[in-house]
């Protein structure tokens, strides 16, 4: 949830300026303090449009176990997802509930929250020389181009396309980034934000159990 909520913060903190701007730098409290209320009145107000459970919005601890096989047998029409291959990925790979082929991604034009996950060997692994080879294989074009393919995964991968061992794979990840219900590279590029720092992060998702889902 963090990235959902990032993009709520963005979108009601901005007090009529740029929040992705404000907020881009070191925490600020004051700043916080001043903005973050106007994020809690606004989450709250929709809560009555969720999906509810004993009366009330409901927030499950795993929303991939609890929220996506709802969106699949359509008790629910709309979900969020850090996956841009999400939608595809689900009617291609979900034999349990699979989503409706009538889904569409879209990217929100107020902006969407992009970052890309990494790999890292501790200095004190024990094992360098096998991490280094699953670290190595891992970040292999064939293996990414498995782990971008909807039965796989579907999860987009981040890569510079110059490189000569990524150019002989244009046409593989080309032909599995063109699916109706994902969003286009050139559309994720326009609308692209940056994350907010950790100490934000943090803080936004104590404050958000506080004031929102604990309410």
């Amino acid at each position: 949830m963090p990235h959902l909520l990032g993009s709520f913060f963005y979108e009601f903190a901005d007090d009529n300026n740029d929040a992705a701007e404000d907020f881009s730098g070191p925490f600020n409290e004051k700043l916080y303090q001043k903005r973050s209320p106007a994020v809690w009145k606004a989450l709250n107000s929709i809560a009555a449009n969720l999906y509810q459970k004993d009366g009330k919005a409901y927030y499950p601890d795993d929303h991939n176990k609890v929220i996506r096989p709802l969106v699949g047998d359509e008790t629910l029409w709309m979900d969020f997802s850090m996956n841009v291959g999400e939608a595809t990925a689900r009617m291609a790979n979900d034999q349990v509930n699979p989503w409706p082929e009538t889904m569409q991604a879209y990217v929100m034009t107020s902006g969407s929250i992009s970052d890309t996950n990494f790999l890292a060997i501790p200095v004190n692994a024990q094992n360098k020389e096998a991490a280094l080879t699953a670290v190595n294989y891992i970040a292999s074009a064939g293996a990414m181009f498995s782990r971008t393919r909807p039965a796989v995964w579907g999860a987009m991968q981040a890569f510079d396309p110059t490189a000569s061992s990524i150019k002989e794979w244009d046409e593989a990840f080309d032909s599995v980034a063109t699916h109706y219900a994902t969003p286009t590279i050139e559309e994720l590029a326009k609308h692209r934000r940056g994350d907010l720092s950790a100490e934000y992060v943090q803080r936004i998702n104590d404050d958000w159990e506080k004031f929102v889902k604990n309410a």
